[in-house]
């Protein structure tokens, strides 16, 4: 029905804190699309349960494949002890997936899937008062519910160099996790031009130097956030032959050790500053990134101003600020994740013995479907 209308790129995904569903159409279908999307969430019966189900099977199995996905997630265990970030990845348990219920898919539904945990996002050739009272028809009867509370989980700051040591990957790889702050924290900007002075798509970074000089294989720092908590991740992978975790992990903290110290070129913070704001300014450029801009306000909780104010804040951060934030964070606390060579028994699930669902009447249209046909483009 959506390619019919001129519809692409129709899918869905889920993380952490949100699961978006969309696709791109012509604006002059836009009366066309809200009726579909109404009806979408209104009244599901999940027909394509069985189908989908066995998808999602089959990316269970391609995670247990990939030995670095696997390592994410054992890794994210150590992290967070408690808080589902760590203990609850987004595809589930193997045990969870095989007896799954339609019931509680339906529960799921109708606790989550309200007016007041929702948000309709549009970019795009569009007029946003005009199309106001289309809105209204067609999306003001949903309803309001009550959202549980989400409950809190206490994460116990790490004490000393945490270390802990698997088999999990082919080759040597080493995370360093220090604990810093969830999104819209005041020091979350500054903790991301941080990362950009480790390593950076330029290639001159303190990390960046390290790979160029051959003293490592790679070598990342990568922020992972949440609403809830925040780490920097410093992601390590030792020469192949004659270097270990621990000499590798030493060549990286000397230079967490530079930045804390800024030990670092004002260029260097100028150039990164620029590029980032490049990286900004570009994101406003298209309609998908001002969609992904604007999903991560809404499921962060954050205001459109944020985004617009963004490239003006990165402009005020000096390298004082950097220096503070480095040591604030970078301290002696964090967590030593090493995985030697190991190739573990994988997790797969096997797909259930189901007879396929052979569709019926494929060449007829329902109702609903001659029903937009009706409606003017």
């Amino acid at each position: 029905i959506l390619q019919n209308i001129g519809g692409t790129g129709l899918n869905a995904y889920t993380s952490l804190e949100q699961t978006v569903f969309f696709n791109s159409f012509p604006s002059n279908q836009l009366e066309k699309w809200m009726t579909i999307y109404a009806e979408r969430f209104r009244n599901p019966v999940f027909r394509l349960f069985q189908s989908e189900l066995e998808t999602v099977y089959e990316e269970k199995n391609m995670y247990s494949d990939n030995a670095f996905s696997n390592l994410f997630e054992q890794f994210s265990k150590s992290l967070y002890k408690n808080h589902p970030y760590g203990q609850q990845t987004t595809i589930g348990t193997t045990e969870s997936l095989k007896n799954p219920r339609i019931s509680k898919m339906m529960e799921f539904y109708k606790t989550n899937y309200v007016a007041n945990n929702m948000a309709l996002i549009l970019s795009g050739d569009i007029d946003s008062e005009a199309i106001t009272p289309l809105i209204k028809k067609y999306f003001g009867n949903w309803k309001s519910g009550i959202v549980p509370q989400y409950p809190v989980y206490e994460e116990k700051p790490f004490n000393g160099r945490e270390l802990v040591v698997k088999k999990l990957t082919p080759v040597k790889v080493g995370i360093l996790a220090y604990r810093t702050v969830p999104n819209k924290h005041k020091d979350e900007l500054i903790l991301d031009i941080c990362a950009e002075i480790l390593n950076n798509e330029g290639q001159t970074g303190l990390f960046d130097k390290l790979v160029s000089d051959n003293k490592l294989l790679a070598a990342n720092a990568e922020a992972m956030k949440g609403n809830d908590l925040g780490s920097m991740l410093i992601i390590i992978v030792p020469k192949i032959i004659g270097q270990s975790l621990e000499k590798a992990e030493k060549l990286v903290i000397e230079q967490i050790g530079n930045l804390k110290k800024g030990n670092f070129s004002d260029t260097l913070l100028d150039a990164i500053k620029l590029n980032y704001r490049k990286g900004v300014d570009q994101r406003f450029e298209s309609s998908q990134g001002r969609s992904m801009m604007l999903i991560s306000a809404f499921s962060e909780g954050r205001k459109w101003e944020d985004y617009l104010d963004e490239s003006a804040e990165v402009d005020k951060i000096t390298k004082e600020d950097i220096i503070r934030v480095a040591n604030q964070y970078f301290t002696e606390n964090y967590l030593a994740f090493f995985s030697k060579m190991g190739f573990p028994k994988k997790d797969k699930i096997t797909k259930p013995n189901w007879a396929p669902v052979i569709p019926k009447n494929t060449e007829k249209k329902s109702e609903f479907a001659q029903q937009l046909n009706n409606i003017p483009d």
